[in-house]
């Protein structure tokens, strides 16, 4: 017989609502590591907008910062799996 927790990670894992919270959890972390990167300029000139399948998409309002963020993906992938290990981030996809 399985006990509560493992039947709420059970669930959790199958739940389109927990896939929800997780990816705007991804989301939101991998906002504030662009701003611990890159400084607060980074906030009105690229953002993290959502997560699936394993693929971040950050919108960027030029190439220059969709450049320099592709320079340090595997430092902020790294940093976003650290954090949140339900993570799983293979790879960051951009919008300029």
């Amino acid at each position: 017989m399985d006990n509560l927790a493992d039947l709420l990670k059970q669930k959790k894992n199958t739940s389109a609502l927990w896939r929800s919270v997780d990816a705007h959890l991804i989301v939101e972390k991998a906002n504030k590591i662009l701003i611990e990167l890159f400084g607060q300029i980074i906030a009105s000139q690229a953002n993290a907008v959502y997560c699936k399948n394993e693929v971040l998409t950050i919108a960027c309002l030029n190439s220059i910062w969709a450049q320099e963020i592709r320079l340090n993906e595997s430092k902020i992938l790294d940093r976003i799996n650290t954090e949140l290990p339900s993570a799983g981030l293979k790879k960051i996809r951009y919008l300029a």
